[in-house]
């Protein structure tokens, strides 16, 4: 079995650089499908060392290909979820999406985005229609704010922990090795 400190190189920047083999896809997909399941227990169902599962497993979450956290689910405290796409001018998305992050506490997140009717997105929970219509109001007001669209989630039909690894051409041959580059926090 290859290990995976042969895989490892590093990179301008200090950056690491690693390729995942199929036990390293064969872990995350088994995590993917449970994340609350044993190392003990993908050891057993690969029939791979206990040592190389905790090993890999403790390098794969470090790289933040996997990360494992608890979420709260504001909806069953009776709240509701709005997303709000900010058309913003002037080359100051970064700027405004700070702004709303930083300064409404019941932002969930604020995403810079590429489309044609938006470059500012954003999630947010109310607990009322006013409460939706005066953030409405703020963002509208606020300098660069071209245009602001948004919706209330009614429904979450179904959430998905995807394997994008999985996700291939149909026309081409899956593989099995794939690249991962983390991204530099700056």
């Amino acid at each position: 079995m290859n290990s995976p400190k042969g895989n490892r190189k590093n990179h301008v920047g200090g950056s690491l650089h690693r390729t995942l083999d199929s036990t390293d896809m064969q872990i995350i997909d088994e995590l993917l499908g449970n994340a609350y399941i044993s190392s003990t227990e993908i050891a057993s169902k690969l029939k791979v060392p206990l040592s190389t599962i905790q090993r890999r497993r403790a390098i794969l979450e470090s790289m933040s290909v996997l990360e494992h956290k608890y979420k709260l689910n504001p909806i069953s405290f009776g709240l509701r979820p709005v997303q709000f796409w900010v058309k913003v001018e002037g080359g100051k998305a970064d700027e405004v999406a700070k702004h709303i992050f930083d300064k409404y506490d019941n932002v969930l997140n604020a995403t810079i985005q590429m489309n044609a009717l938006s470059n500012v997105g954003v999630l947010a929970y109310f607990n009322n229609s006013e409460e939706i219509f005066w953030m409405l109001e703020a963002i509208k007001s606020m300098k660069y704010v071209n245009r602001v669209e948004f919706a209330e989630i009614v429904n979450v039909i179904g959430e998905r922990q995807a394997n994008f690894f999985k996700i291939e051409n149909q026309n081409s041959t899956p593989s099995t090795v794939r690249q991962i580059f983390p991204h530099k926090n700056s």
